[in-house]
């Protein structure tokens, strides 16, 4: 559980953990029971980083 903690998926004490915002989307069965307008978006994209505006290298989304 120390790493969770470490990369800020759990705040709080050991005694009583609470996940973050993060960790509920990442780790939870069904997160839409806490954010009912949450999505992940994955993208990709052409070359080694992101374009914008008329450049825009986006390949594919789902």
């Amino acid at each position: 559980m120390l790493p969770l903690y470490a990369r800020g998926f759990i705040n709080g004490t050991t005694d009583s953990p609470e996940f973050t915002v993060a960790g509920v989307l990442l780790f939870t069965k069904y997160p839409i029971r806490y954010f009912p307008s949450s999505r992940i978006r994955f993208l990709r994209f052409e070359g080694s980083k992101e374009e914008v505006g008329t450049e825009m290298n986006i390949v594919k989304q789902e």
